[in-house]
């Protein structure tokens, strides 16, 4: 039997792991008032910082889930989320705005291979195929 805590913690992670590129999205319009860009630049930007990490770090979150625990790759995933948007919520410099999209897409990256990993384990009455589907729902709700 599952604990209620890493339930809940694991839709939470799922949700977060919808609402972070919606939150992406959202903010294209300030970075293209805050750099002065137009916005097919404002788009490249942000697909060549945050969703290429995003894609490219899903190797080594994997690599990470196997040699650590998944719950600490998680965790690491939802820190780094936190730090970032932290950070990047004071920051006006340009170079610093792409290193915050950049880690961002890295520690999602994180999330989202721990999370995938975690729920079959944090919903064990269904079988796995469910519990992603359940998780997928999360994702959708939190986007």
């Amino acid at each position: 039997m599952t604990s209620l805590p890493l339930l809940l913690g694991v839709l939470a992670a799922c949700a977060l792991v919808g609402a972070v590129p919606a939150l992406v999205n959202a903010l294209k319009p300030r970075l293209q008032q805050l750099l002065g860009l137009e916005p097919h630049r404002v788009e490249r930007l942000e697909r060549m910082q945050f969703f290429l990490a995003w894609v490219a770090g899903m190797p080594v979150a994997g690599y990470l889930a196997d040699a650590w625990s998944r719950v600490d790759v998680l965790i690491a995933g939802c820190i780094g989320i936190a730090g970032t948007l932290s950070f990047f919520a004071v920051t006006q410099s340009p170079r610093w705005i792409g290193a915050m999209s950049f880690l961002l897409g890295l520690a999602t990256s994180f999330l989202v291979v721990a999370t995938i990993c975690v729920v079959p384990a944090a919903i064990p009455a269904a079988c796995p195929a469910a519990a992603l589907n359940a998780g997928f729902i999360a994702i959708g709700l939190g986007s």
